[in-house]
């Protein structure tokens, strides 16, 4: 089953409702600003999956996959709006703002799910919607943000699978800490597992994003949980046959200032990307990095194909396999059976080595 690679936040901006049906207008996101995960989605980054796959984005109950019962609504329209069509309110909170993703959002007031998820909108007791995506074609820039230089990353065109009213996005309040606290807060505490001594990286609520398992080195045993949607590392993972606690507590603190995963990461996707640049629809095939591993990429293709591509790395310089050797699959990736050689089964049939009939040459 194909599901989003990342998810994002936004607070919840209704423009108009209709208690009786059921409907809301509202933003799902806005364009044009720095969001918490230093991401910028620009103008027309929706454009194409709105024309492709609009009647196929899903309105979800907080992202939940799980069955039918999932879906709480539909939506009955979506756009992209210019920075005149943003309400005032908007442009009070995001002067920078360039314009924004609108939907109209049919929630199914036949069902306790849907009916109950209005309610609670109407009520005020959810106040934001979250929305899964992948991240097709984007770059980096340096731009300036309360007065410091900050790399972000700019999303051109995005996939957009579904959209969901959260309980919390993003919210800075939730990452701030007490500079005068003298404990050690309880959810940065490190902890010794069956399996492994955990050493957290990071105080931010990272509920509902996109949290993948990286080795870092299988000799030494070390491995992070990684969040793709803040771009940060949440939890050391030291393998406990070979790690003692003061140990673990060691090595993170001698190596937070080694070259992050997210500078390798992004190195390895600006390689990619300067290879086999994007191009416009019908021009060439787009390949698009869907995952960054240590020694190999996943790359989606225009359709639902998956590739596994292997990669060396001399320093700043990136080497990937050749097209001939990109291995194909599925996300998650799982390989596909390779095809039967049809040239070679007719040359051994020929030679009288395979019964006619064992096999169906189409």
């Amino acid at each position: 089953m194909n599901k989003p690679s990342e998810y994002k936040s936004c607070p919840y901006i209704e423009l108009k409702r209709d208690d009786d049906q059921g409907i809301v207008e509202h933003l799902i996101t806005v364009f044009g600003i720095v969001d918490n995960g230093k991401d910028v989605c620009h103008p027309g980054a929706f454009a194409k999956t709105i024309d492709e796959k609009g009647g196929k984005i899903r309105v979800l109950d907080a992202h939940n996959t799980g069955s039918a019962m999932c879906i709480v609504g539909k939506p009955l329209a979506l756009k992209e709006v210019g920075r005149d069509e943003l309400p005032k309110a908007v442009l009070d909170e995001y002067p920078d703002a360039t314009g924004g993703l609108w939907a109209r959002t049919q929630f199914l007031m036949d069902t306790p799910e849907g009916k109950g998820v209005f309610t609670r909108i109407k009520e005020g007791a959810l106040s934001e919607f979250s929305y899964g995506y992948d991240a097709l074609d984007y770059d980096y820039d340096t731009v300036k943000a309360d007065g410091e230089d900050i790399e972000v990353r700019n999303l051109r065109t995005v996939r957009l699978w579904e959209y969901s009213p959260v309980l919390w996005g993003m919210n800075p309040a939730t990452q701030v800490m007490s500079a005068k606290q003298d404990e050690e807060p309880e959810e940065m505490k490190p902890e010794v597992t069956e399996n492994y001594v955990r050493i957290p990286a990071s105080t931010g609520d990272h509920s509902g994003h996109r949290i993948r398992t990286k080795t870092l080195s299988k000799e030494q045993g070390i491995k992070i949980l990684y969040c793709g949607e803040c771009k940060e590392i949440v939890t050391y993972l030291f393998d406990k046959e070979k790690w003692s606690l003061q140990d673990a507590k060691d090595w993170v603190k001698e190596h937070k200032s080694d070259e992050s995963l997210t500078d390798k990461v992004r190195l390895v996707e600006n390689a990619f990307r300067r290879e086999y640049p994007y191009q416009q629809a019908g021009e060439a095939r787009n390949y698009y990095v869907s995952e960054v591993d240590e020694d190999h990429i996943i790359v989606s293709g225009e359709g639902e194909d998956y590739y596994k591509v292997s990669y060396t790395r001399d320093g700043d310089s990136i080497t990937f396999a050749p097209r001939m050797d990109w291995i194909e699959g599925t996300r998650p990736f799982v390989p596909k059976a390779p095809k039967q050689d049809e040239t070679a089964l007719l040359e051994e049939v020929q030679k009288g080595l395979i019964e006619i009939g064992l096999f169906e040459i189409a």
